[in-house]
């Protein structure tokens, strides 16, 4: 099959492969909302994400990673096609990205607002720590939905789930996902990591397609999802699914 065809994919499924060749093979017009948080660049200097005795990663910089973005952007164009008019799109970022990305997101959707993660533990670093993250609120156009009576922002702290470097809290996700969707609606994450979207979805009666190109994090989301149901842990070959489960 050509990577580009036009294909029906299964539903509730998170696909090891990367999104841009995932998302090619979704119909225009096709999902009800996205979720997602992209692995935005560190910007480190000598290619390398490991951690120091100060908590931060080796070789860190603030330098723009122009390359990281080029490839962004094409996903965010094939991320507007598939996603319905009118329909929102949540995405996470960090403070070092957060002016750096806007623009980008500015070319192919409407803005609408910034929310704010107080995640209550401090995050890795120096100087003053983070405690919180931010999400953008676009829509595919001009929103056909509109969020009434709700702040933006939502405390809680991340999901306690071992491997992955930036795990999001599944009632934030299950809020977010609320606000914008309506039970039986399809929700994707073109980043699903650890698979909270994938959670967040089941829990609130949503479908979901998910892509997860790193190996190790598709693992860890297929585990998690095994909770609800055994049948995904084969999608992992036998002597790679785990002797004991993680919570959510």
């Amino acid at each position: 099959m050509n990577k580009t065809e036009v294909v029906k994919l299964e539903t509730n499924v998170i696909y090891n492969e990367d999104c841009l060749i995932g998302m090619k093979k979704l119909p225009d017009n096709s999902i009800d909302l996205v979720l997602t948080d992209p692995p935005y660049p560190f910007n480190t200097s000598n290619g390398t994400d490991r951690f120091t005795e100060n908590g931060w990663f080796e070789g860190s910089s603030d330098k723009y990673d122009e390359e990281w973005y080029k490839d962004f952007e094409t996903k965010l164009k094939e991320i507007k096609r598939v996603l319905k008019p009118g329909r929102h799109f949540y995405c996470f970022v960090d403070e070092k990205n957060l002016f750096l990305m806007k623009p980008y997101l500015d070319k192919y959707f409407e803005f609408k607002k910034v929310i704010v993660w107080h995640k209550v533990n401090m995050g890795l670093g120096y100087h003053y720590r983070n405690v919180i993250e931010y999400c953008f609120l676009y829509s595919n156009g001009k929103s056909q939905r509109f969020i009434k009576n709700q702040p933006n922002f939502y405390q809680a702290p991340k999901d306690n789930i071992d491997g992955h470097p930036t795990v999001k809290s599944c009632s934030m996700f299950e809020w977010l996902i609320k606000n914008s969707s309506d039970k039986g609606e399809l929700v994707l994450d073109p980043y699903i990591g650890s698979g909270t979207t994938a959670v967040a979805s089941l829990r609130t009666g949503r479908k979901f397609i998910g892509f997860e190109i790193d190996k190790e994090y598709f693992k860890l989301a297929i585990t998690r999802l095994s909770k609800f149901d055994k049948k995904y842990l084969n999608a992992l070959p036998e002597e790679e699914q785990p002797a004991q489960l993680q919570m959510f």
